[in-house]
């Protein structure tokens, strides 16, 4: 819907959607993460475990700081200008890094369970 919804036609149903899949995608993948690294044990046996989930902890942290900072500029009326479309396409390629390591850290193996 977001392509679909032109930002010239119609910012507000743009805007909206926009705002409604990026608070649900960093919603998914913070509680992603906090999953992850509460259970780091689990991982074990995926080498190189222990790095990738403490540069998860790290996006986790660059998320939160971008955050506040654009959502405090916003607030507070501040124009960041050109920073603001640093962090959101910051947070655009730092998403998709975060998606890489949790495919690593979860392959798909393909395995079918009988049901008995």
């Amino acid at each position: 819907m977001i392509g679909f919804f032109d930002v010239y036609y119609n910012m507000i149903v743009h805007c909206t959607v926009t705002a409604l899949f990026v608070i649900g995608e960093l919603g998914y993948i913070i509680t992603m993460i906090g999953i992850v690294s509460n259970n780091r044990s689990f991982f074990s046996q995926i080498p190189d475990s222990e790095s990738l989930i403490s540069n998860l902890e790290y996006c986790r942290l660059f998320i939160y700081i971008e955050g506040v900072v654009k959502l405090g500029a916003k607030f507070y009326g501040i124009d960041i200008g050109a920073w603001s479309a640093f962090i959101e396409w910051s947070l655009f390629i730092c998403t998709f890094y975060i998606f890489a390591v949790l495919s690593d850290l979860m392959p798909y193996q393909l395995k079918v369970v009988k049901k008995e």
